[in-house]
């Protein structure tokens, strides 16, 4: 029998705890993503590293209305959400996996 069993990602806060990253705002790992974005390539890494099939963005808490009010305009909103589709794919080029995603 072909075992058809995938494996997401974890959960993005938890490492950035452990890393000693402060997620006490509304941005939570968000935060990270502007301010910090090669901690969450870092973690995407171990994640494949560990055997994950598929990755999750950092954008769980992050939306246009949020991102407007703390000021960020439409512009810098756009390239925040496709910097997080950015280093899910340099993690998966950098981690030099044999897997597709």
């Amino acid at each position: 029998m072909e075992n058809n069993i995938k494996l997401l990602d974890g959960s993005m806060s938890y490492p950035l705890e452990l890393d000693g990253y402060n997620l006490n705002n509304r941005l939570w790992t968000g935060d990270a993503l502007i301010n910090n974005p090669e901690l969450i390539k870092k973690i995407h890494k171990g994640y494949i590293n560990s055997g994950a099939d598929y990755l999750l963005t950092s954008t769980y808490q992050i939306s246009y209305d949020i991102l407007r009010e703390k000021g960020i305009n439409l512009e810098k909103i756009k390239e925040v959400f496709q910097k997080s589709l950015d280093l899910a794919k340099k993690a998966i080029i950098e981690s030099k996996t044999k897997k597709r995603y």
